[in-house]
């Protein structure tokens, strides 16, 4: 009788942490149902609020497509995006992501269009200020002077 005491208690506390863990690795609550069996590589941004990083990871997961949760500061993202065999180059497309490795911090912000002289539409966030989302052109001669990083699709979604 004790042992399936204890074992009915090391269940419970198995499936509370199970949840509590679901509940707090969900800090954007995008998603408040419960997804704790679900292997969606997107289902968590943990980037942090009002950084380029996060409004770019929303962006990307809006779209059907996925990254990594876990690449950190922006100017490490081509480097380990190319490490996990995304494609990485210099050329941009709609969808993509401009990454500025340079700075602090670097910089990433999303491809909306690219213009027929070549220059780029792009939006991001903390641009000029955490929180603030900002749409600019990032003219012709400057869109060699970034990486970009090509998004895979998420199957899962």
């Amino acid at each position: 009788m004790k042992k399936l005491i204890l074992v009915m208690i090391l269940s419970s506390a198995l499936f509370t942490g199970g949840a509590l863990f679901d509940g707090v690795d969900n800090q954007d609550m995008t998603q408040p149902t419960i997804h704790f069996w679900e292997k969606n590589p997107m289902k968590f941004n943990t980037y942090v609020k009002g950084q380029c990083t996060y409004y770019v990871f929303n962006h990307i997961r809006q779209d059907g497509n996925m990254i990594n949760n876990k690449w950190g500061d922006a100017k490490y993202w081509a480097e380990k995006a190319d490490d996990e065999g995304y494609k990485v180059n210099h050329v941009p497309s709609v969808g993509s992501i401009l990454q500025y490795p340079k700075g602090e911090h670097g910089h990433v912000a999303y491809i909306e269009k690219v213009n027929s002289d070549g220059s780029l539409m792009v939006s991001d966030m903390n641009y000029r200020k955490p929180y603030e989302g900002t749409k600019r052109t990032v003219s012709s001669y400057q869109v060699d002077s970034f990486n970009y990083i090509h998004p895979k699709n998420n199957v899962k979604t």
